[in-house]
């Protein structure tokens, strides 16, 4: 799944923002890498990071989501599944029956009604101030 970096705007695959704030993203002056975790780390927390030592080793085969900073199995059926569940991705569609209609009991929007005597602008924009005189 592709990402726009927020420090770049570049898109990048989610799998490989990690190594794209390290190496190449305009920012990658601002990340280090845990040398423990192997996550890109702002430059501005990596001091509390480490001496936080909570982070946990990188194991063989397994990396950290760089979006939710779970761990993984890094093959491709890993990454699939990790970012279809993942809490984090801005693209995951909700559980079902999770969304709330925007209509009520009473078959209401819950968007108000233009005022009598006024006019809604073309394109959605809003109503317009006056009264409806249409050109007949």
């Amino acid at each position: 799944m592709l990402h726009r970096c927020v420090h770049c705007n570049q898109v990048v695959e989610v799998a490989a923002l990690r190594d794209h704030w390290v190496s190449e993203c305009e920012a990658k002056g601002n990340f280090r890498e845990c040398e423990t975790c192997k996550r890109a780390i702002l430059t501005s927390e990596h001091e509390r990071h480490v001496a936080e030592k909570k982070c946990e080793p990188s194991k063989s085969g397994f990396v950290f989501c760089p979006l939710c900073h779970n761990g993984l199995q890094s093959t491709e059926e890993g990454w699939r599944s990790h970012i279809l569940a993942c809490k984090k991705n801005p693209r995951r569609k909700a559980p079902l029956g999770s969304f709330t209609s925007k209509r009520g009991a009473a078959g209401k929007t819950g968007i108000p009604a233009p005022r009598a005597g006024t006019r809604t602008t073309p394109g959605g924009g809003g109503a317009a101030k006056g009264p409806s005189k249409l050109p007949q």
